[in-house]
């Protein structure tokens, strides 16, 4: 298969399976400078299609700041980003609110504080755990690293070693080997609202884990989406996926910000708590499409309208002019083999780089 484009963007096709047959996938993506309330405007030098993932620190000990964008199919839009947590004014805080909203398709929100920790505190009746007050912050990076979870060792017996399946990266984890030392443990920066407010005086609270970024696949609950992976897939089904396994695995947002019925275009999403200088910053999607046209070797044509199924936002440099921004488009066909050429064709973006 050969693509053929006029579009100043990136595009790739490539063979996978679905359901014991074989199909074709072709994806274009186009990254775009991001300026408050404009219009887009992709990039001259448009980087390359996302091979692998890219991690915070070192591979799969840390958490994902952008997922390969080699992926079959998306059931839904994710929409991810690389972003700070930052005050108005670059005021000192101790929490403040971050939501990110496309009215009438999703809203998500929670709060982040300044450094805490789990502290035991003596008393005359004895002692307790107790949160220590937050410590007063202009920015906090929104990673799963400042979230609730982590990976806690007992060198004493490894039997009681504890990962949080859902963030093994987090922190705030406080099992019980760890009450009996009375080691402070640092705690979540990243919590929900009626969280923030209900855990000052449990330790052992199971919260839930808050983030913008991707999870990675090894993670719950995407990890169960994955099917059953047992000796007879490696025997008998490998490298396919397993018969039972749900299209919503390649899905790497979290299920907050997964969009249903996918983007279209033309949105503007809503971003609070993540500017020195706005209130809200708002990133209006370019009002663009893709198709392509599949010329087969008996000479017949279709046409097909790819899906927005990947919106990659990064916003965390300070500097603003940094901004960015990545859409992927999509789409499958079958009998790939009889496919000779893909036309790439869009609509909306002849103009969105003219000055």
């Amino acid at each position: 298969m050969h693509i053929q484009s006029n579009l100043p963007f990136p595009a790739l096709t490539f063979k996978h399976w679905r359901d014991d047959r074989e199909i074709g996938v072709v994806l274009m993506k186009a990254t775009f400078e991001v300026t408050h309330a404009a219009p887009a405007r992709y990039l001259a030098d448009q980087p390359e299609i996302l091979m692998q993932d890219l991690f915070r620190g070192e591979p799969n000990q840390s958490s994902l700041l952008q997922e390969s964008e080699l992926v079959p199919f998306k059931p839904t839009t994710d929409i991810t980003l690389n972003a700070t947590a930052r005050t108005l004014e670059e005021k000192p805080l101790t929490d403040w609110r971050v939501r990110i909203s496309i009215p009438d398709r999703l809203s998500y929100e929670f709060t982040v504080t300044g450094n805490r920790l789990w502290e035991y505190k003596k008393g005359w009746r004895g002692g307790k755990w107790a949160l220590s007050a937050p410590e007063p912050t202009i920015e906090l990076p929104i990673c799963y690293e400042y979230a609730y979870g982590g990976h806690v060792i007992n060198p004493d017996n490894e039997e009681e070693n504890i990962t949080h399946p859902y963030n093994p990266v987090g922190r705030g984890l406080l099992p019980a080997f760890l009450q009996q030392s009375g080691q402070a443990v640092p705690a979540p920066q990243i919590v929900s609202c009626a969280d923030f407010m209900s855990m000052a005086d449990n330790p052992e609270q199971e919260l839930n884990v808050f983030g913008l970024s991707p999870l990675t696949k090894s993670w719950l609950p995407r990890r169960r989406l994955a099917g059953t992976l047992d000796e007879r897939w490696r025997q008998q089904i490998h490298p396919k996926m397993p018969d039972d396994y749900d299209l919503r695995y390649w899905n790497g947002a979290p299920a907050s910000l997964q969009v249903d019925g996918y983007l279209k275009g033309n949105e503007i999403i809503h971003l609070e708590g993540v500017s020195s200088t706005l209130p809200v910053y708002r990133i209006r999607l370019p009002d663009a499409g893709i198709a392509c046209r599949l010329l087969r070797s008996d000479n017949n044509t279709e046409t097909t309208n790819m899906l927005l199924d990947t919106v990659h936002i990064d916003i965390s440099d300070q500097d603003t002019n940094k901004h960015w921004m990545s859409l992927v488009w999509r789409t499958n066909f079958n009998e790939p083999d009889t496919v000779q050429e893909i036309i790439m064709q869009g609509t909306g973006l002849e103009n969105t780089n003219e000055s």
